[in-house]
């Protein structure tokens, strides 16, 4: 009787501790496989929900020209006091456009700003400012701006004209012809080359996109009231 009770005994311990190791090594299975998942996984890229910001449709996009400035002198101011003060700052005049009475001045890279004060200083000078480009973006087909009607710059446009520069060496009879095929007439001809045109009422954007695809224009830019 006891010899029974002894190996039943003995066979709980068995079964106890083959529990413990079945249970020991079930845990140890699935340890190693959350540490392989973990360390072999991929993470997968955060995509944004939000769509990117878009710009301004015409928003202009400003550079400037790093060696140059616009100088206009004080009505009246003689052409020797004005090139005495050219060369008493350092600029040599590039360029004169007459019906503005303002030089293109050429300077020192490094010297621009401290050029820009000394002309915006001396008494002779009525302004003198930074040469600017003005850039615009291709016109939309479907936006309002391309009518001329609805642009936030509209104060500062002049809605019926556009500047427009050929290329070096178009026959004026090209020009010409371009011009008639838009509907357009030359308003001043600053030099053979640079134009400002008139184009047809509510025509601002079609036009300017359609001098910009001529193989002939090296640039056309919207007009501006200075």
């Amino acid at each position: 009787m006891q010899l029974t009770i002894l190996k039943a005994g003995n066979l709980r311990k068995r079964v106890f501790l083959l529990l413990v190791f079945i249970f020991v090594f079930l845990c140890l299975i699935a340890f190693s496989v959350f540490w392989l998942i973990k360390k072999y996984s991929v993470e997968k890229p955060v995509v944004p929900t939000e769509e990117p910001i878009k710009q301004t449709e015409y928003a202009p996009e400003t550079k400037y020209v790093l060696d140059e400035l616009l100088v206009k002198f004080k009505s009246g101011t003689s052409a020797e006091t004005k090139s005495a003060i050219h060369n008493q700052l350092g600029g040599v005049v590039k360029e004169t456009i007459p019906q503005l009475g303002i030089d293109i001045v050429k300077v020192s890279e490094r010297e621009l700003w401290k050029k820009l004060y000394a002309y915006q200083n001396n008494p002779f000078v009525e302004y003198a400012e930074f040469n600017s480009i003005i850039g615009f973006p291709p016109p939309s087909e479907t936006d309002e701006t391309d009518k001329g009607k609805s642009s936030f710059l509209n104060k500062d446009l002049i809605e019926n004209e556009i500047v427009v520069i050929f290329k070096k060496g178009t026959p004026d009879s090209v020009i010409e012809q371009l011009h008639q095929q838009l509907g357009c007439s030359v308003k001043m001809e600053i030099t053979p080359n640079f134009q400002i045109i008139e184009v047809p009422p509510d025509m601002l954007m079609e036009t300017l996109k359609s001098y910009r695809e001529s193989p002939y224009v090296e640039n056309a830019e919207l007009q501006y009231i200075w």
